[in-house]
């Protein structure tokens, strides 16, 4: 597998000078892969994919489907299998960055609105279906939760769609050929302030006014 050595290394270790640590799961018990004691160690290289060619990947995705997020997820499983095991990885660990950056109180908060309630396994699914609207949306939002308002989307379009995370993992599994978790940690508590269901009319008016 180029572009990343197997090491063993204790469970607590991270990766230094730049590089990365992901889990490496070996034998398969029931239904679930358990992690062994190996680690892939990735080092963050030149030639490996980048955050612009990320974004490309969501971009020729978002072309072709349309809207249809069955067709996106298809078409991102489809693409990240075709890339090779190092971008792969690489592609692995920036979507989990992407997912670590829109943990945070107002963008649960823009959530739940939307999906009129959103608990934490629905704000993983809003989060990685935010990621698939691509790299416009996904960093104005984050600036301004309230912004995604002014998103048109068919009015049965799904923004808590669990495919994404499938079509990521699925994809990055068939690249590097076994399952890889992406070791990024996050905070106990999402960034921001919390706030209660009666505050997000003030909170986030645009939104509380076009799903209320």
């Amino acid at each position: 597998m180029a572009g990343f050595n197997v090491i063993n290394c204790p469970q607590k270790m991270r990766g230094r000078n730049g590089s990365f640590l992901l889990t490496y799961f070996g034998d398969k018990v029931g239904k679930r892969k358990m992690p062994t004691t190996k680690y892939l160690l990735y080092k963050k290289l030149g030639n490996n994919m980048n955050e612009q060619q990320f974004w490309q990947l969501f971009d020729e995705v978002n072309s072709a489907a349309d809207g249809d997020m069955d067709v996106k997820c298809q078409l991102i499983e489809e693409k990240v299998t075709q890339l090779s095991g190092a971008d792969a990885i690489a592609f692995s660990y920036l979507f989990t960055e992407k997912m670590a950056a829109a943990y945070s109180w107002k963008l649960w908060a823009a959530a739940y609105l939307i999906n009129g309630g959103c608990g934490d396994d629905s704000f993983m699914d809003f989060r990685s279906s935010l990621i698939a609207q691509g790299q416009a949306i996904f960093e104005q939002a984050l600036q301004d939760p309230d912004s995604l308002a002014a998103v048109e989307t068919d009015e049965d379009y799904d923004w808590c769609y669990e495919g994404v995370q499938y079509a990521v993992n699925d994809g990055v599994e068939a690249a590097v050929g076994d399952t890889v978790s992406r070791e990024v940690s996050l905070d106990s508590e999402p960034s921001g302030d919390a706030w209660d269901e009666e505050d997000l009319a003030d909170l986030l008016p645009k939104l509380a006014a076009k799903y209320s």
